[in-house]
């Protein structure tokens, strides 16, 4: 079982995270990045 990180960023740290604006022609690739960091914030 892994354990889980008590590591937390906050909203505005995440926003700047996330390189790409998401717009109607990209949603693929600003998911790619948006899922992954959501799921290890919990």
């Amino acid at each position: 079982m892994a354990s889980k990180n008590s590591f937390t960023l906050s909203f505005n740290t995440m926003v700047h995270m996330v390189t790409i604006k998401l717009s109607s022609n990209n949603f693929l690739l600003w998911r790619s990045q948006v899922v992954p960091l959501l799921q290890c914030q919990n």
